[in-house]
């Protein structure tokens, strides 16, 4: 039986797992482009077959844009993918997960993030985000084998922050995801009642604001400063809403001042349980 004291012990002679890294890799397209093919991959992708068919250029695609830096890995389209109980998977059944991985490695070295690996695991693990030194793929494929929970990986071996998380694709822990989730999510009161999603609530609010103040600006701009506002809790700085706002979008930030002005503004025009939730994030 497979321990946690044994797993990075694994023999990777076994695996065939290997990322595809791709010579075009997208270099020759624009950031607008980049997210335009990417979309369009998007519905070809109903199952892994369909996925191994176009996973060179799928993987190409999310490692130019990583290098462009600008739109994190959990805001860009995803497949999802039929599930199978691991013993029936297949090597190419795993290939999904495990790519998002090297996307989400691979995006914390490209943005120089200061990764802060457990200290037993760290001189195998810590070179990954050493961004003095190229990405190394071979070291990350191990990585992205190892049979850890997501909880596991990302809280107690890479230990990453709540800002690092929100720019995840995959390495976030159970309940962080589930909170990222919760703001597309509508719920139920205690008389059964159906509860809007906070995004629902606050796309709304944005609308009537935008109405009134048609000089406003982009309705899309003051969504992502929200919705970043809520991942990131109450505890987050006005500078980490701004970064994080810009990465859901997929722009430079914008001034923190700005974005702090902004949600005051928001959380006015939101009613008063909402507006809460939106200043706690929770």
């Amino acid at each position: 039986m497979t321990t946690r004291a044994n797993l990075d012990q694994l023999s990777f002679e076994e695996k065939r797992y290997s990322f595809p890294v791709s010579s075009e890799a997208g270099t020759c397209l624009d950031i607008a482009e980049l997210r335009h093919v990417l979309l369009e991959l998007v519905p070809q992708i109903t199952s892994h077959h369909d996925y191994a068919k176009v996973r060179d250029r799928w993987c190409a695609l999310h490692i130019a844009l990583n290098e462009d830096g600008r739109w994190a890995p959990a805001y860009r389209p995803w497949p999802k993918l039929p599930q199978k109980p691991r013993e029936q998977c297949e090597d190419r059944d795993h290939n999904l997960q495990r790519d998002r991985i090297m996307i989400d490695t691979h995006w914390l070295h490209s943005r120089s993030e200061l990764v802060n690996v457990e200290p037993k695991r760290a001189p195998k693990w810590q070179r990954l985000f050493d961004p003095a030194e190229p990405f190394d793929f071979e070291l990350a494929e191990q990585f992205a084998q190892q049979v850890w929970t997501d909880d596991f990986r990302t809280g107690e071996v890479l230990c990453l922050t709540t800002f690092q998380q929100s720019q995840m694709g995959a390495m976030r822990t159970k309940t962080h995801k589930q909170h990222m989730e919760s703001f597309y999510k509508a719920t139920y009161g205690s008389d059964r009642k159906r509860i809007a999603p906070p995004a629902a609530v606050v796309r709304v609010a944005v609308a009537e604001w935008k109405e009134r103040q048609p000089n406003l600006g982009d309705p899309n701009r003051l969504m992502a400063r929200a919705e970043a506002q809520y991942y990131l809790r109450g505890a987050a700085s006005s500078n980490q809403v701004a970064r994080l706002a810009g990465l859901i979008v997929g722009e430079p930030p914008q001034s923190a001042k700005t974005v702090l002005k902004s949600l005051a503004g928001l959380r006015k025009r939101l009613p008063s349980v909402m507006a809460e939730r939106l200043g706690r994030g929770d």
